[in-house]
């Protein structure tokens, strides 16, 4: 038999002839699948554990910190959206949408928003870009331990 006859032998091994669940045979994955995100008890008393100690260290140097173990993080953004100048303009017409676009209908003048809750999280925050996290579970491990080195040495990275 050639590699295409093992090939098709294979296939039809665990799965009612190999065939597509449309033409009768069984589904790929039979099971439902996780909710996201995927946590147990264990994650949740850990997360539990740092928002309620109030001891967290954050800032420029975790940063360089984090950047010196190969995670690539970066500060958060540098202002709340509404400071975004696209919001700030006054104006008539299409040239000042959003704010003084017909179609708004709000009376917000995000020139004198307080928001100090977004504000602080955008001094405070650190960023993970999101091809970071498509990695596998080692990745994930790496940037877990890295995070922990930093963490034990705090006093000393001050």
């Amino acid at each position: 038999m050639g590699l295409v006859g093992q090939e098709d032998q294979e296939m039809t091994s665990g799965n009612e002839g190999g065939r597509p669940a449309l033409l009768g045979g069984g589904p790929a994955h039979p099971g439902p699948w996780p909710t996201w995100p995927v946590h147990d008890a264990r994650e949740r008393e850990a997360l539990l554990e740092v928002l309620e100690s109030g001891k967290w260290w954050y800032g420029e140097r975790f940063i360089e910190a984090m950047r010196a173990e190969g995670v690539p993080l970066s500060p958060g953004y540098p202002h709340p959206l509404f400071r975004n100048p696209l919001f700030q303009r006054k104006g008539e017409g299409p040239r000042y949408c959003p704010v003084s676009c017909p179609y708004y209908g709000g009376g917000v003048d995000y020139a004198v928003v307080a928001c100090p809750n977004a504000e602080r999280a955008c001094r405070e925050v650190a960023w993970l870009p999101q091809w970071a996290l498509l990695g596998c579970e080692a990745d994930m491990e790496a940037i877990i331990t890295a995070a922990r080195k930093i963490r034990s040495q705090a006093p000393a990275l001050a």
